[in-house]
């Protein structure tokens, strides 16, 4: 399965989210506790201390990512980034002469779209508003301006 092929089918596993959000780190922690995961951490029914500048959220996507998961809104964007990437490429091939065609402007058209989808679940999953992306149009990457 080649990246786009895997990257379209997670698309249309997570658009269903927009209609049942859900809550993956929270079930994650509930399935580790009533597995015992948690029975015998070091310092278990001890104070912890965390003293820093950093938001609370950061502590727990570090915590997340320091045992292999990377929360949902990273892997998000790394999505949008590759669409991003590809449209860029489209961009400066447009730029260097190449012509808009009917199945070229059609590629990028769908391209946007699938990265819109993308975006809004991102957003809306970002834990830092400061974080959140905005949209791109066809017209962006096809004019050769």
């Amino acid at each position: 399965m080649n990246e786009k092929t895997r990257v379209m089918a997670r698309l249309r596993h997570l658009v269903s989210d927009l209609e049942h959000p859900w809550h993956y780190v929270d079930e994650l922690i509930v399935k580790a506790m009533n597995q015992g995961v948690f029975d015998n951490l070091p310092g278990k029914g001890k104070p912890q201390f965390i003293e820093s500048h950093h938001h609370p959220e950061y502590w727990a996507n570090k915590l997340l990512k320091d045992h292999g998961y990377v929360p949902e809104w990273m892997v998000l964007g790394n999505d949008i980034d590759r669409f991003d990437e590809e449209l860029q490429t489209i961009r400066q091939q447009v730029l260097h002469g190449k012509p808009v065609t009917p199945a070229l402007r059609e590629h990028v058209t769908n391209l946007c779209n699938a990265r819109q989808v993308l975006l809004r679940l991102y957003n809306q999953k970002v834990p830092v508003p400061s974080l959140q992306r905005g949209p791109r149009t066809p017209d962006q990457f096809l004019s050769g301006e």
